[in-house]
């Protein structure tokens, strides 16, 4: 855990660590619960950092980096096997970070943590109809979190002109 501790100039070596996670055997439950319980750290993992009120990075992609958030999305599908396990730890962890963002009250790094995992989910899905029985499902998903942060991106752009 060291390498995303100590920031984003570790990132390309954290990467390949994540890289070389592919190919170890994930054949027997305890090592895909301890990764899967890794892979949700990373995606819970703060989304960046406020600096002079402006947010870098996004968490999942430290930044922008997609090749980051690649490795990420090969792992877990590695570690999960199948579509609805990768789904259902991915869906938990937006759920998760989406509550204080659908009750209200959410923080701008909330949201933006909350954002980036959505977006990862959404990226790495086939249909909305996987998100069926999940912790979060798709009306919840565009109700509670995507159309909020759009309505609220669109405030602060008028008020801002």
């Amino acid at each position: 855990m060291i390498c995303f501790v100590t920031g984003i100039q570790y990132h390309f070596a954290s990467r390949q660590l994540l890289v070389m996670g592919r190919y170890l055997d994930f054949s027997d439950a305890t090592s895909r619960k301890v990764a899967g319980s890794f892979l949700q750290t990373i995606l819970h993992l703060p989304a960046g950092h406020l600096d002079n009120d402006v947010v870098i990075g996004d968490g999942v992609s430290l930044g922008g980096d997609k090749q980051w958030a690649t490795a990420v999305a090969e792992l877990s599908w590695k570690v999960h096997g199948t579509s609805q396990e990768f789904i259902k730890m991915t869906s938990d962890v937006v759920a998760e970070l989406g509550k204080p963002c659908r009750e209200g009250g959410a923080s701008i790094m909330q949201w933006v943590n909350c954002l980036a995992a959505t977006g990862f989910l959404l990226e790495h899905m086939e249909s909305l109809h996987q998100l069926n029985g999940h912790s979060i499902e798709a009306h919840e998903l565009f109700g509670g979190i995507l159309l909020p942060a759009v309505s609220h991106i669109l405030c602060l752009a008028f008020t801002c002109m």
